[in-house]
């Protein structure tokens, strides 16, 4: 089992092939839900999706990418086509079962927030979006900062930005010296791609899109969406992950003009829609 450069060992394997058996018959389990509301925020890597997996978790059950080292790994299966429709609505119902949050915020659900949405009718989703000219530089500082990591979340950066099929052009020839740090428009293609990706999958009344620098003052629009108190959200948390250090400043080694460029060609109609 190869995905995307990641290949679990053996006693991995077969744990993921287990929690598969599980998942096919408990899902006809009865669900014991207690929980006050069901949401999930789905935005882009660093969009603000740490900050609100903590303002919730002070006084409801709330995390943020929670359960990765399976979650991942089965997501890399789905994206490579490895489950029937079947099999993955019922992983992820053993999941939640699992979990049982009231708000989980993670990224990589947008993979599957269509059917997040279908199979869950009253959960609500929020969607943080952040500009790509500053998210870019960001998200290259994780992907280097990501290279200490596990080989799961390499693998995930490759599902999300191998998949484009650009060559590096002559401005960016610094991002081609970097260890899997993908070329300007791959990167700018992932972001409209995801960013359409829910705003297409989830019906209009159940989403809530907020900008990055709207979220501290959002919080009486995040309760009236819950339908949860305001006191309830703590703003203090959420900056809880933020990381102001760059190892990699991006615009002292490509142009800025040129990355704006690359931002109007490929996410001009979209940036439009989200930020006038």
């Amino acid at each position: 089992m190869n995905l995307y450069g990641y290949s679990p060992k053996p006693q991995k394997a077969k744990l993921m092939r287990k929690q598969a058996f599980w998942a096919s018959w408990s899902q006809f389990l009865p669900m014991q839900n207690s929980r006050r509301f069901q949401a999930y925020c789905v935005g882009l890597p660093r969009s603000g999706t740490h900050s609100l997996g903590y303002m919730f978790a002070a006084h409801y059950s709330s995390q943020h990418e929670p359960m990765d080292d399976d979650t991942i790994p089965h997501i890399l299966r789905f994206l490579a086509g490895d489950y029937s429709e079947g099999q993955w609505k019922a992983l992820l119902r053993w999941r939640d079962r699992q979990l049982g949050l009231e708000m989980e915020a993670s990224h990589y659900l947008h993979h599957t927030v269509s059917v997040l949405a279908e199979l869950y009718p009253e959960a609500k989703f929020i969607h943080t979006v952040r500009e790509p000219f500053s998210w870019l530089a960001s998200e290259i500082n994780q992907n280097l900062k990501t290279r200490s990591a596990t080989l799961k979340w390499r693998a995930l950066e490759r599902a999300r930005y191998g998949r484009y099929d650009f060559e590096y052009e002559p401005e960016e020839t610094a991002l081609k010296t970097l260890d899997e740090i993908w070329p300007v428009s791959s990167y700018l293609s992932y972001w409209r791609d995801h960013n359409e990706c829910v705003l297409k999958s989830v019906p209009a009344d159940r989403l809530l899109v907020l900008r990055t620098q709207d979220i501290r003052e959002s919080i009486d629009k995040i309760a009236e969406f819950l339908n949860i108190s305001p006191e309830t959200i703590d703003v203090s948390a959420s900056r809880s992950g933020t990381n102001p250090s760059k190892d990699f400043d991006l615009y002292a080694h490509v142009s800025p003009d040129f990355v704006r460029e690359k931002i109007d060609r490929h996410c001009g109609v979209l940036v439009q829609k989200l930020f006038g």
